[in-house]
């Protein structure tokens, strides 16, 4: 079976109005960037991964370590996926440092 490098794309918008809701936010936060995930955007995190094809069990950890309120998707994609994104505005991914990363993971 061909190797499908990629990324998981991980965005979330989760509630802050409480002390614990902050406090849960950034446990979860935390969580991301301890276990190897790249901000991209304030709420976007992504993650290298060697092959999309066993993401479920990356994605299954963030499920394990989220918090009960607030909203989560995790997005796999493909090197050929990611290629397929266009920037409208502002600065996108760096194509050619991602993919360095990827293949030399």
């Amino acid at each position: 079976m061909r190797d499908r490098k990629g990324i998981i794309l991980i965005a979330f918008d989760l509630p802050t109005e409480t002390s614990e809701n902050r406090s849960d936010y950034r446990k979860f936060r935390s969580y991301l960037i301890k276990n190897g995930y790249i901000m991209f955007q304030e709420s976007i995190y992504y993650k290298i991964i060697k092959n999309t094809l066993n993401s479920s069990k990356e994605i299954r950890e963030v499920s394990v370590n989220s918090p009960r309120d607030g909203n989560i998707i995790a997005l796999p994609l493909t090197i050929n996926e990611l290629y397929k994104i266009r920037t409208i505005k502002g600065k996108g991914f760096d194509m050619e440092e991602l993919t360095e990363d990827v293949f030399f993971y």
